[in-house]
């Protein structure tokens, strides 16, 4: 039977073609599996929709280009051996190679489409429960999403021709041995490429590990995962290496060190006895803006009258790193120091955790946290169980409506939180996390009700405009907890997660920040050298513990960090924390804690030592009472004493030494 014109008579080329259709049969099905699969895996390095919410810095060109590049290195460099199979068999392997490699990525996009990020390790581990809940999973799916599949279709459908056409096709052992060398060569030599952005990390999205998404945008979603791989078993290797080493020992020796020292406990202990405790974690709240007046008028007139009401320490420092909002979470509730570099909760996410809210529901609160974002974030939806929430509401349980920046404004916020705090059995712990007040405090016009002047525009003067709506909605939030009885029954934490990033702006030689507090808050001008005062204005956050009928209000000038909120909410709830794995203490009792910093910076009584390596010799030291400058080798000790700390903190934490109970 004659074929017509349009069909490729594949039965026509068996036995000894031409030299250009053997090349034809033996790289065309090759060359077209490699174009779909580096398609499909080039999903997110498109220019991402209006739709995304979680965009973070801006989509470039160039970027898009190197992750194609990184995504074609990994391909190569997997296929390159089926070069050596037979074509039929060649065929039926990346038809099978593109499949799977289809099921992963529309895994990637229906997580993406859920939750705003790809999975993590973690995630992905526990698909199989995918199947507890396959009419949600269903219902993302799209009808492009079939595309995914297009070239297994035609495969399958071409496959039987292809394997007539081949069955007689003499093998060239010798030059499929050289056409996979050469392959798998390019692939490495492309390699090269996403090898360099994940080491020069310009956004540090390798090392805070924030949202995958990022990551992925810039190597390839298939070299992300292969970088979780490698971060996972660089660190199984790590603690493997390290199992009952002398380390482990002398880092659980120097906590029980430290809890067997503990001072006798606070006259406050118990004060707050079977209180409930909300714990609200601000984001990038300062100290300085409360009680600031800004041309007449007050940043933070709620807040500032709240403090009135509180115990308001005053030398309350950030003890936070590179994670972030991750940092002020994990430091507070669980008192251990973050990591030099990333986050603990996207480093080591499935760790045991035993702070504040594991240690309150072992005791009969229950718990809640809620964020009005995605829980991808710093992988908050796997770690809160984990750290002992009992309920946890992201995002998607908000509606979103009044929204600016990132998602829902804090007004909102607390408005939508009200009535799951009352809907909470009594007592109860809720740790709530703001998120309008994020760098870079842009706000929408509607929202912005204080004049900041000669600053308008300026990172510090958007700061200040959000701080002032921030603190509009906290007023309201707690009108509402007085209102409904919640506030005398309640503690009530207000603290900033980390310090802010107002830049260097400068105009006539000084910095914004110089200029708002020489002006509004009467501080005299930085010195030329090391200013331990507005080193201390960029350093502190708020701190304001609030207990019920308004009892132990006043200031508190005791030095605390971070690490000492866990222990002091537990001693007020009247709960010794002797056993929990922890480096703070209360400080309700007035003494002055040995605050260290994650660079090996401290601060302790009336002396400041800032240094970028936990060095003496780099460190600047001042007497902050007299403004003296210290020789920094008179505090070894105190560097030694820091550099321990530090260290025992991150091997209880790399090696998961904290016991389940």
């Amino acid at each position: 039977m004659a074929m017509d014109a349009g069909q490729l008579d594949f039965a026509s080329l068996r036995g000894k073609p031409h030299a250009w259709k053997r090349v034809l049969l033996e790289s065309g099905p090759f060359v077209f599996f490699l174009i779909a699969m580096l398609a499909k895996v080039s999903y997110f390095n498109f220019k991402p929709g209006a739709y995304l919410d979680n965009d973070w810095y801006p989509w470039y060109r160039e970027e898009a280009i190197h992750a194609v590049y990184g995504s074609l290195a990994t391909l190569l460099i997997l296929i390159s051996p089926l070069v050596l199979l037979r074509p039929s068999t060649r065929f039926v392997a990346m038809t099978l190679e593109s499949f799977l490699l289809s099921v992963l990525v529309l895994g990637d996009v229906l997580h993406f489409r859920f939750y705003g990020d790809i999975p993590s390790l973690s995630a992905s581990a526990g698909a199989w429960q995918l199947a507890l809940v396959w009419e949600s999973v269903v219902a993302l799916v799209a009808r492009q999403d079939i595309l995914l599949f297009a070239d297994i279709v035609v495969g399958l459908a071409l496959f039987p021709f292809y394997r007539r056409a081949t069955r007689n096709l003499t093998g060239h052992r010798r030059e499929r041995v050289v056409a996979a060398g050469i392959l798998f060569g390019a692939g490495c030599a492309l390699a090269t490429v996403p090898i360099g952005i994940v080491r020069a990390d310009i956004h540090g999205v390798f090392r805070y590990k924030y949202f995958r998404y990022f990551g992925a945008r810039k190597i390839g979603v298939i070299n992300y995962h292969v970088f979780e791989i490698a971060e996972r078993l660089k660190h199984l290797v790590a603690a493997r290496n390290s199992i009952n080493s002398r380390e482990n020992a002398d880092a659980l020796a120097l906590v029980a060190q430290w809890n067997a020292h503990a001072p006798a406990h606070s006259p406050l202990f118990g004060a707050a006895r079977g209180k409930n405790l909300v714990m609200i974690m601000v984001e990038s709240l300062h100290a300085f803006p409360i009680g600031l007046k800004f041309e007449g008028r007050e940043v933070m007139p709620n807040l500032t009258a709240f403090a009135r009401r509180s115990m308001y320490f005053d030398r309350f420092f950030s003890q936070s790193a590179d994670g972030t909002t991750s940092d002020g979470e994990f430091t507070s509730l669980q008192s251990l120091y973050p990591l030099q570099a990333g986050s603990v909760q996207t480093t080591y996410p499935t760790n045991n955790y035993r702070g504040v809210p594991r240690i309150l529901s072992e005791r009969g609160y229950s718990t809640m946290s809620a964020h009005a974002y995605y829980g991808e974030l710093f992988n908050m939806r796997i770690v809160h169980p984990r750290l002992g929430f009992q309920k946890s509401y992201f995002r998607e349980d908000f509606v979103q409506r009044d929204t600016l920046g990132l998602g829902l404004s804090d007004a909102e916020f607390f408005r939508q939180v009200i009535p799951r705090l009352e809907a909470q059995p009594k007592p109860f712990m809720a740790f709530l996390i703001t998120l309008s007040t994020h760098h870079d405090w842009k706000l929408p016009a509607a929202f912005k009700t204080l004049n900041v002047g000669e600053l308008e525009g300026s990172l510090l003067g958007r700061y200040l405009q959000a701080m002032n709506h921030f603190d509009e909605g906290f007023g309201v939030f707690i009108e509402s907890l007085e209102r409904r009885g919640l506030l005398d029954e309640s503690v009530v934490v207000v603290y900033g997660d980390h310090k802010a990033r107002f830049g260097k702006s400068e105009t006539e030689g000084r910095t914004d920040l110089a200029r708002l507090m020489t002006r509004y808050a009467q501080l005299a001008e930085p010195d030329s050298g090391f200013d331990f005062r507005y080193w201390a204005l960029q350093n502190q956050v708020a701190l304001l513990i609030h207990l019920p009928k308004d009892s132990a209000a006043g200031r508190k000038s005791a030095t605390a960090g971070h690490l000492d909120i866990g222990p002091t909410v537990l001693s007020l709830l009247g709960i010794d924390n002797r056993a929990m794995m922890a480096l703070g203490r209360d400080v309700t009792g007035g003494q002055d804690q040995f605050v260290v910093l994650r660079n090996g910076s401290f601060i302790y009584a009336d002396t400041v030592c800032a240094t970028p390596d936990a060095s003496a010799s780099t460190a600047k030291c001042r007497d902050t009472r007299t403004g003296t400058t210290l020789d920094p080798a008179m505090f070894e000790p105190r560097f030694d004493a820091a550099r321990r700390r530090l260290s025992a903190s991150d091997i209880i934490i790399s090696r998961n030494l904290i016991p389940a109970r």
